[in-house]
């Protein structure tokens, strides 16, 4: 911004100083062009408690005063929330829910603060005025679900004029690690475990996904363990040249097919490195787009894929969407297990396994389905409002990219850890002169 950008979204977990940030901003853009600056909280009332008369714990001080210094204001207004500097501009403290009312005065600098939970339309109606003079906006937000304040972010991070930006708890150091256990433990005790969970990631690590009531079905995943701290699809092409191959699970049935593209080390860590949800497309279009970016990132690398064996069932044609893979596409699926409890138990056995100080499931942070699934979106709905709750997870959104994930666990990590509890069993049987498998 400072370089002369015009837009800027800055998505930041709760306390990281957003607001004081874009105060201070705010001062050195008015004292470097006369004009008039907002800014704008979802309702009046709040802006005056957040930021008109908010003291900064840390210093005592208000945080205006801070900002903007008594010796470069000629004239301050308590009743409208406005100052005025010496050089004629003018910031004032306004709610976005008047915007209304704000149509037809020409501010040149505005921040939208907490815009996750503003009206949207606010700025709607405002940005002709920016477009017309040339001036700037900032979006400074805690993520509130999958609302307008996710579609911004993400369209903000496609755009190469603007400034985009999430920082998450691990990223500032706001926090020291006592801190967020104990405040991720009280958001359990109060909310329940799925609810309090989600509304930590929310707040800690400005997860976009909606706090769902329920259970967790992966309680053992930890964003800090499993979500690599680094892009993985350079590594795994290293290993592809290696002779290594890449594993593709997928969830083939229906308009909401899903695939996630994996690679496993020589260690037995899973690397999830590229994920695919479709919606209202069918099994070809949506393979032949994972096909094409498979055949863009590993050229002729050896592929092994795994579905749902379900996906065979017959549909009015006689043809299943695995056969109609194999004959449009060449492409031949394995079946993964259907059974619910072995899919859970075969992706728990890669969160819960550590090697050397690493978990043996990393996820590439652009899988964000995937994470957010992890984090309780993918889940176990409550019964009513009676503290029971379903065998099998809810069917939403998160739940085909982790049936994907589950079927390729299931043949690529359960079945060995199967083979080796039989020959256990086979083993202590016989010894005790009862062997179930006769002369095996």
């Amino acid at each position: 911004m400072e370089q002369g950008g015009k837009r800027g979204v800055a998505v930041w977990h709760r306390r990281a100083g957003k607001d004081d940030l874009c105060l201070h901003y705010a001062a050195t853009a008015a004292m470097q062009k006369p004009a008039m600056y907002w800014h704008m909280l979802p309702e009046a009332t709040q802006a005056r408690k957040a930021i008109w008369e908010a003291v900064n714990p840390h210093t005592g001080l208000l945080r205006i005063d801070e900002a903007f210094p008594h010796a470069i204001r000629s004239r301050t207004r308590n009743q409208e929330m406005a100052i005025t500097f010496i050089n004629g501009s003018t910031w004032q403290v306004v709610g976005s829910d008047n915007y209304n009312s704000l149509i037809g005065t020409p501010p040149y600098g505005l921040i939208f603060s907490e815009f996750a939970v503003a009206d949207p339309k606010a700025w709607a109606y405002l940005r002709p005025i920016l477009a017309e003079n040339g001036g700037w906006a900032f979006f400074i937000y805690t993520p509130r679900g999958e609302n307008h304040g996710k579609k911004l972010y993400d369209a903000s991070v496609t755009r190469e004029d603007w400034f985009s930006e999430l920082l998450t708890v691990e990223e500032t150091n706001v926090f020291d690690e006592k801190t967020l256990d104990q405040e991720k433990q009280e958001l359990i005790d109060e909310y329940g475990e799925t609810r309090g969970i989600a509304l930590f990631n929310q707040e800690y690590y400005c997860s976009f996904y909606e706090a769902f009531d329920g259970k967790v079905v992966y309680p053992d995943f930890s964003r800090k363990l499993h979500v690599a701290d680094q892009k993985l699809l350079p590594f795994a092409k290293e290993g592809v040249k290696a002779g290594r191959e890449i594993i593709r699970g997928w969830d083939n049935t229906g308009l909401s097919p899903a695939c996630i593209v994996c690679y496993i080390n020589t260690s037995g860590v899973l690397y999830v490195l590229k994920e695919f949800c479709g919606e209202d497309i069918g099994i070809i279009d949506f393979s032949m787009e994972v096909l094409r970016w498979c055949e863009d990132e590993f050229g002729q690398a050896e592929f092994r894929d795994i579905g749902d064996p379900g996906g065979r069932i017959r549909d009015s044609q006689k043809k299943s969407p695995a056969m109609y893979m194999r004959e449009e596409l060449g492409l031949i699926l394995e079946d993964g297990i259907q059974t619910f409890k072995v899919r859970r138990e075969s992706v728990t056995g890669r969160l819960t396994r550590i090697y050397k100080g690493v978990a043996a499931m990393q996820i590439d942070i652009d899988c964000a389905v995937t994470i957010a699934g992890f984090e309780g979106g993918y889940h176990f709905p409550e019964i009513g409002k009676t503290g029971y709750y379903h065998p099998e997870p809810k069917k939403n959104k998160f739940s085909h990219i982790h049936d994907a994930l589950q079927y390729l666990c299931t043949i690529m990590f359960t079945i060995y850890n199967s083979t080796e509890n039989e020959y256990n069993e086979y083993r202590d049987n016989y010894t005790e002169g009862r062997s179930k498998y006769g002369g095996y």
